[in-house]
Parts: C-alpha cells; structure tokens; sequence
C-alpha cells in the first residue's frame, strides 16, 4: 500500500509517520531531497511511484532531466531558485516531483486539484503572468457559464465541417480553434482607441513600446555603423518584404516628423529610444540623430 501523504496543518494519518512523497511545511530545498533515479522511487521502498516514466528519446545529463529544447528551453533536472520558486517553496525541488497545488492559480483552495481528484479528465496550459492567469479564468468560467461549445463554435466559424464530409478530426479542431481565437484578438485589438496612422500619437505608440520579437529582429540583424554611410549600407542589407521596403519609405518620413516635432528635452531621449530597440547602447553613442531616426523607422517598420 502507499504511504499517505501528509497535508500541511493536518495530523498524521493513523498507523504511518507522515513521511510519505506529499507535501510539507519545510521550504523545498529540504522537502525536496535529490533522488537519484529520475523516475523518484525504488521498487521495494514501500511507495508507489505514480505517473508515466520519462520518455525514452530524452537525453539527460548530471544537471538536465533533457537537455534537448523546445522553445529555447532545455528541462532541469532541478527547479532553478528564483524569486518566484522561492514563494511558491518548490526552489530546488527535483522536476519530476514539482507539487501541483503549489503552481496551480488559488492552490489548495483550487477547484482544479479537486476536479482531478475526482477522476475527472483535466487539461492545463501554462501562463507567464498573473494578468493572463485571471483573465483568462475569467472568460472561462463565463464560456462555461454560457454553456458556449467552443469546438462547435470554432468549426462553425471556419466552415471546417462541410469542406470535410462531416469527419471532425483533431487537426480540424486545432485549425477551428485557431481561426475562432483569431477573430476574438481581432475584436479584442478593436478595443483599443483608434488613431490615424503616420500621426504623432500613432508613431508614439509603436516606437516607445519595444515589440519583443522585433526586438530580437534587430539584435540579430544589426551590424556596427559608425556613420551615416555605413547605416546606409547596413539598412540596405537588411531583409525586408517588397511591401516592407516600400512602406520604410513613408514610415521614415513619419519617424523623423514625429521627432522634429518633439520638445527638446524630449528629443534627447533618442539614444535610449534607439537603444530600447536593440541596439548596442556604445553604437548609438556613435551616431548622429538623423541616422538614429533611420534606425528606428526600420526596427519599428515591421509593426507600425
């Protein structure tokens, strides 16, 4: 038989030690001890190991669990210290025993962990910010309130249905669900005011706001100018879309009104600007303001 975990703030469970693989009230670094098998128990030490084992293609090594990626990140074999695993008491903590009410959004209080206690199938997606976490059990719970079947939705909406004979495989569904969560961004950046591109206001809003993935763009693409010859050459070299390169034209013209028509303390803050966009700070330092704005309209060209 198992050893019963034993739940913070709960007596023992008669007839066992209270030392079984649950949780604790000790921090992680020393509730969580480093087994040295991956998949955390012995056979014969009385526990019953649960979940599915590692999967055989992994590649591990003394400090990754799979030091293969996906999307840029490779699996430790312990959970790093950070401010956020050190509040959530999980620093330390081998991967494979990360506890599920210590990461789930209201914990134990959590309708989840008791959904799954039931046996009933439960599915989870990550979120990287509290915002998004709220939000998005917000619409939920409101969906389900409404009783809105976002499958039969989502094939409505793509037409999915009738071009496949009424077979509707998962590959359908995801597309479905793609172009159903398309249309509700659509609607959602229908919200924000409106403003008239070219504007002050309008290329305020793009060039004091770095896009992330632009933002790597530039950090990728860009080569050290020391003047304005050379940022003349490096603009020419970078790839963009025919339809890009004709609209870095307009959008230039656009960057550089913007900043005449600025006050002057505020002109001064087109290094850092510049720089926000990822651009070395020591090659903007290089540069006079009418190269700077040449740079910025092609860091900001692809999103204005």
């Amino acid at each position: 038989m198992p050893v019963a975990p034993q739940i913070p703030g709960a007596p023992p469970v008669p007839g066992t030690t209270g030392q079984g693989r649950g949780p604790s009230n000790q921090g992680a670094s020393s509730a969580c001890s480093r087994p040295s098998s991956p998949q955390g128990t012995q056979a014969g030490s009385g526990m019953r190991s649960f979940g599915p084992n590692l999967p055989a293609d992994i590649v591990q090594n003394p400090h990754f669990l799979d030091t293969r990626t996906v999307a840029g990140l490779s699996l430790h074999r312990w959970v790093r210290r950070t401010e956020w695993t050190t509040k959530k008491q999980i620093d330390q903590c081998p991967t494979h025993f990360i506890p599920l009410h210590a990461v789930l959004y209201q914990g134990w209080n959590s309708y989840w962990i008791r959904h799954i206690a039931e046996g009933r199938p439960t599915f989870f997606a990550g979120f990287r910010s509290m915002t998004e976490t709220v939000f998005c059990h917000a619409l939920f719970s409101k969906l389900r309130e409404e009783s809105v079947d976002l499958d039969e939705l989502g094939i409505m909406l793509s037409g999915a249905r009738g071009s496949h004979g009424g077979m509707v495989t998962n590959d359908v569904k995801l597309q479905a669900s793609q172009e159903l969560a398309s249309k509700v961004v659509e609607f959602m950046l229908g919200l924000y005011p409106q403003v008239e591109y070219g504007t002050a206001s309008h290329v305020a809003s793009v060039v004091n706001f770095p896009d992330d993935s632009t933002k790597s763009f530039m950090t990728r693409q860009w080569k050290t100018c020391r003047n304005e010859r050379e940022v003349t050459s490096w603009i020419e070299s970078v790839t963009l879309s025919k339809s890009n390169e004709k609209k870095l034209v307009t959008w230039s013209a656009h960057v550089q009104k913007w900043h005449d028509d600025l006050p002057a303390s505020e002109q001064a803050a087109l290094d850092q600007t510049v720089a926000n966009w990822g651009v070395p700070i020591r090659d903007v330092a290089k540069l006079k303001a009418g190269s700077l704005l040449r740079i910025l309209a092609v860091a900001t060209v692809l999103i204005a």
